[in-house]
């Protein structure tokens, strides 16, 4: 049986002035499949790779997004915390009815405004974690694709 080519070299064939005619049965011998089946798994085991690379890009890149959005927030959180401890401790001294009305109004205020980023917080991490499901389950997607091959056609060539 004949020899295996490159796919380099069989891609220069196509650029052969050659004449087509219609084949009335199907023909692939037992070489030629082992070949099919070959490269098949070539193409798989490339497409696998690429995915699992994309994949561990997007992860990285998920994770980094996330570390960044919980680590501002708890910044943010831990700055209202001091502001807080702050008005507590000014709210202790001594201060006029009025003095004291309107910082128990200021730290209240606060609290609001930090259970407001706490629950930011957590609404930044379902939306991590919706974004990690997605990317989970677009991974396994591409996993159970189905793989087809069909025939297009057959070359039989005569050097002359």
């Amino acid at each position: 049986m004949g020899n295996t080519i490159e796919q380099d070299t069989a891609r220069r064939l196509f650029n052969l002035n050659a004449r087509a005619y219609d084949i009335n049965e199907t023909f692939i011998p037992g070489k030629l499949e082992e070949i099919f089946e070959s490269q098949k798994a070539e193409i798989l085991r490339q497409n696998a790779q690429n995915a699992e690379k994309e994949f561990d890009a997007e992860v990285e890149k998920l994770e980094s997004w996330s570390s960044d959005r919980k680590n501002a927030l708890e910044i943010k959180l831990k700055e209202m915390d001091k502001k807080i401890r702050e008005l507590k401790k000014t709210s202790r001294q001594p201060h006029t009815l009025e003095e004291k009305i309107e910082l128990q109004r200021q730290q209240k205020t606060l609290d609001t405004e930090r259970m407001n980023m706490r629950r930011k917080l957590f609404e930044a991490q379902d939306a991590i974690d919706a974004e990690r499901d997605k990317l989970i389950k677009n991974a396994e997607k591409s996993l159970q694709k189905p793989v087809k091959s069909q025939i297009i056609f057959a070359i039989d060539w005569r050097i002359v």
